[in-house]
C-alpha cells in the first residue's frame, strides 16, 4: 500500500496556518465574517491546534453567533462554555466511555494535575494505561511517561 500513497506527518497547525484554513473555509462557504487575530490566537490556545477540535470549535461558533459579521474575542469567550459542552457531550464523552476502570484511571489522571505520569503515580497497572494508549487516549512520551491526548479532554474529565 505504501507504493501508492505518500506518507506525510499530521501536526498541530500554528496560529498562522489556523487563520488560513478558517478564511479559506470561510470564503467557499461564501460567508463574509471577520473574525479577529486575537480569536485565532484563543483558538490556538484552547485546541492546540488540532485539526478536529479546530474545526469542531469553528463550526460550533459559527452555529452560535449565526448571522453576525464580525467575531471578536469576547464574543468567542462568551460562546466558549457552549462549545466546550458541545464537544464533551458530542465527541470526548464517547471516547471515555469504554471500561469503567479505564474511565475511573483517566479521571484520576486529570485531577492529579501534572503534565505527565506515570503508572507508579497512581499504582495502577501497566496494562491499563497501555489499553488506553492502544485507544489514543494517552500518549506515551517515553517510557513510563504519559500524558491525555489533549487538554480539553483533561478538562471535560475533571468536571465528571
Amino acid at each position: 500500500m505504501l507504493r501508492f500513497f505518500k506518507s506525510f506527518e499530521l501536526k498541530p497547525f500554528t496560529i498562522d496556518e489556523i487563520k488560513e484554513e478558517v478564511e479559506k473555509r470561510l470564503s467557499n462557504a461564501g460567508r463574509s465574517i471577520v473574525i479577529d487575530d486575537d480569536v485565532f490566537k484563543e483558538l490556538a490556545n484552547k485546541t492546540g491546534g488540532h485539526p478536529y477540535l479546530l474545526m469542531y470549535t469553528m463550526y460550533e461558533l459559527l452555529e452560535i453567533v449565526d448571522s453576525a459579521d464580525r467575531i471578536g474575542l469576547r464574543t468567542f469567550t462568551k460562546c466558549w462554555p457552549a462549545i466546550q459542552e458541545s464537544l464533551g457531550k458530542n465527541n470526548l464523552q464517547t471516547e471515555a466511555q469504554d471500561g469503567i476502570k479505564e474511565r475511573e484511571l483517566l479521571i484520576k489522571i486529570a485531577k492529579f494535575g501534572n503534565e505527565f505520569i506515570s503508572p507508579s503515580d497512581l499504582k495502577a497497572p501497566n496494562e491499563l494505561f497501555s489499553r488506553l494508549e492502544k485507544k489514543e487516549l494517552l500518549i506515551r512520551h517515553e517510557r513510563g511517561k504519559y500524558s491525555l491526548f489533549h487538554p480539553l479532554f483533561s478538562e471535560y474529565l475533571m468536571k465528571q
